[in-house]
């Protein structure tokens, strides 16, 4: 797989098809940062549920 960040400049803004991965996104934070990054345009946000 092809790293998306490779050869990025320092400060500047990341690639909407860039795989970003959250957190604790099943929680309140984590799910409020996953909805912000979708609705930013992001179309690879990943995150993990517990079982």
């Amino acid at each position: 797989m092809k790293d998306p960040l490779a050869g990025r400049e320092p400060g500047r803004a990341l690639p909407r098809d860039a795989r970003v991965f959250v957190a604790g996104s099943s929680g309140l934070v984590g799910s409020a940062v996953v909805r912000h990054l979708r609705g930013a345009g992001f179309t690879d946000v990943v995150g993990v549920r517990s079982a």
